[in-house]
């Protein structure tokens, strides 16, 4: 699963970014029902500018936080996979993919180069 990530991610992310983009330089048009007219990312971020309600943060208690603070799991700063997957692609003089079928090739390499170790 970490190879498939490493693999795909920045292919997917790019897909993502991609569809973000293209949605937020739409226009919500002005409608009948309760809707306001602007650009989604104008509307989130500046909520108070085009008639938006801002101050809707519910306060938590000292405890609750506290309880959180002690039960959460911190992930460790690195992943021993993401970086053992970087090194062999390095060595092997892979390029980054740009496409599904380079990432699947890279994903193969990668697999073979570790069923070598």
């Amino acid at each position: 699963m970490e190879c498939l990530w490493y693999c795909f991610s920045p292919l997917i992310q790019e897909d993502l970014n991609f569809v973000m983009n293209q949605w937020n330089t739409h226009r919500i048009r002005k409608s009948r029902h309760d809707t306001v007219s602007r650009r989604p990312d104008a509307l989130f971020f500046l909520p108070q500018h085009y008639g938006g309600m801002d101050g809707l943060k519910l306060q938590v208690l000292q405890a609750e936080l506290d309880h959180v603070a002690e039960h959460i799991v911190v992930p460790e700063s690195g992943n021993v996979y993401q970086e053992y997957f970087e090194y062999v692609k390095v060595s092997l003089s892979i390029e980054n993919p740009t496409n599904c079928q380079e990432a699947l090739n890279l994903y193969h390499s990668l697999i073979l180069a570790a069923g070598d170790t």
